[in-house]
């Protein structure tokens, strides 16, 4: 697994934008203002759009990030983990 855990220029931007829009559809909604929760909602998906363009002009996780793992390394990562003394495998 990368060392970044998925944290790029890309998803930082998109998760900030998106909880602008959150916290600005809340407080809409507190002032009764459907106008301003329809802004919101925009500047959600916004925020969306945002993420998925900076991810394809190169500021995304690198490629390869989630990789399918091989039967082996799966095996081996579920004979690792600890069975809880109630559970039967």
């Amino acid at each position: 697994m990368s060392a970044q855990h998925g944290a790029s220029a890309a998803s930082w931007t998109g998760i900030s934008v998106i909880l602008v829009g959150a916290f600005l559809g809340g407080f809409a909604v507190v002032l009764a203002r459907p106008w301003l929760f329809a802004v919101a909602v925009g500047i959600a998906v916004l925020g969306v759009v945002a993420g998925k363009v900076m991810s394809v002009l190169g500021f995304g996780a690198a490629p390869g990030y989630h990789r399918p793992v091989d039967e082996a390394t799966r095996d081996t990562w579920a004979a690792q983990r600890p069975v809880p003394p109630d559970k039967d495998v």
